[in-house]
């Protein structure tokens, strides 16, 4: 299915028409196709970008299905170990917990969840496994209205920590169990994501990035402060993971906008000592009939494309949002089964006469 991933922060809009291509024998997503791309820089205001958004939706070469990635939202993601009850149950602590974390209330938050499964420990309760993300409805509903105005027809939002979520789950690893972590790195902002068979096992904003001045993204940080700042936040996660997780992160993959992102690797692979690889390559890709100017930009097109491919299990639009796409939908539905109908009718008195 065609699909379009827009990858918003408040330096630069990426678009990606991409589709997925079918899977491999052993369930392996297979390398998907990437038709076209944009990328829009340099907007004052909503109303710039709706226009160049508009513009891209006008030459009908992008699928005005689309799937968003929110960097400037504020957000909470989490694994959670909840006691059993019905998934109802579940999912109003979730919302609760989430409301609490952003200091909204209840209402104020829109809430997804995933249940994953039961697991026990000797002398304790059972319990469930629930991964949820939530973000202020009204700061997701003012980030989108650009992007509905210019014509797009949103079916899904998540953060740049569940864009990374997407990304896990078209590259699998290697071997089943095996726990990965996957960092975003932004001018101003970065995310950190660790997975596991392509389930959410650590989510966490970071509010820093690469660029000397959060307005610039021109001027890079030094490497070795960059991989002292990234090798000290992945170290304390991966004490995190194994206070409830039993594997080790085998492997750290890099993407972002950041200039040169590979030089990270041999420092980051000196102070972690494990395996880290940066994505700014076509693996995953088909490279067949990719746009020109795709390759050069691989790593800072990551997220839209995975997004556009493969969304996350989390889908932070909000619920009246859904209802008019659903709604929409219906009418559309209705307005072409009567077109058939009166069609049909017209035939039949045709071949009566």
């Amino acid at each position: 299915m065609r699909r379009t991933g827009i990858d918003l922060s408040s330096f630069r809009c990426d678009v990606v028409d991409a589709e997925s291509t079918g899977r491999r024998s052993k369930g392996e997503p297979a390398a998907f196709r990437v038709h076209h791309f944009a990328s829009i820089t340099l907007f004052d205001d909503t109303n710039t970008l709706t226009a160049e958004l508009r513009a891209l939706a006008a030459r009908e070469s992008f699928s005005r299905r689309a799937w968003v990635n929110l960097w400037d939202v504020r957000s909470s993601h989490q694994y959670l170990l909840l006691p059993m009850a019905p998934e109802p149950e579940l999912e109003s602590r979730a919302r609760h917990h989430g409301a609490s974390v952003l200091g909204m209330s209840d209402a104020d938050v829109t809430v997804s969840t995933t249940m994953g499964g039961t697991r026990a420990e000797p002398g304790h309760d059972p319990k469930r496994e629930v991964s949820f993300f939530a973000a202020g409805s009204d700061d997701i509903r003012a980030f989108l209205r650009p992007i509905a105005d210019a014509g797009f027809c949103v079916e899904g939002v998540t953060t740049p920590c569940g864009a990374l979520w997407s990304q896990a789950r078209l590259r699998r690893a290697s071997l089943p169990g095996e726990v990965h972590a996957h960092v975003a790195l932004g001018a101003s902002q970065s995310a950190l994501g660790i997975f596991a068979d392509g389930l959410l096992l650590y989510a966490r904003d970071l509010d820093w990035g690469y660029a000397v001045q959060p307005a610039s993204t021109s001027a890079t940080q030094d490497r070795e402060v960059l991989a002292n700042r990234l090798s000290t936040e992945l170290r304390w996660s991966f004490l995190y993971l194994k206070q409830y997780w039993e594997q080790d992160v085998s492997q750290v993959l890099l993407c972002g906008d950041m200039p040169e992102v590979r030089s990270l690797t041999a420092p980051l692979i000196e102070r972690l000592n494990i395996e880290v690889e940066t994505l700014d390559t076509l693996e995953g890709i088909d490279a067949g009939s990719l746009p020109e100017g795709f390759a050069e930009r691989a790593s800072t097109l990551r997220l839209a494309s995975s997004i556009a491919v493969e969304p996350p299990p989390v889908n932070l639009l909000p619920v009246e949002m859904t209802a008019s796409r659903t709604r929409g939908s219906a009418l559309r539905v209705v307005a072409v089964g009567t077109a058939a109908a009166v069609a049909f009718g017209a035939f039949l008195y045709a071949r009566a006469c």
